[in-house]
């Protein structure tokens, strides 16, 4: 099973947890993630979290207009 590895904790939605995201994220399991990969120019911004596989937990993009 896969953890929460990297998250960034000052960004929505993790931010509303405060010193408590670290208790909050611990126990959660999940069996699987996304087919996912960082490329070469890609904005590391955009990556909120990632599973402890480096894979891609939660992504934010902005619509093209």
């Amino acid at each position: 099973s896969l953890t929460l590895g990297e998250v960034k904790a000052n960004e929505p939605p993790f931010a509303v947890f405060g010193d408590t995201l670290s208790g909050a994220i611990a126990p959660l399991r999940f069996d699987g993630s996304l087919s996912s990969r960082r490329v070469d120019g890609g904005l590391a911004d955009d990556l909120l979290a990632s599973f402890s596989d480096r894979s891609a937990a939660l992504v934010i993009s902005s619509p093209s207009c």
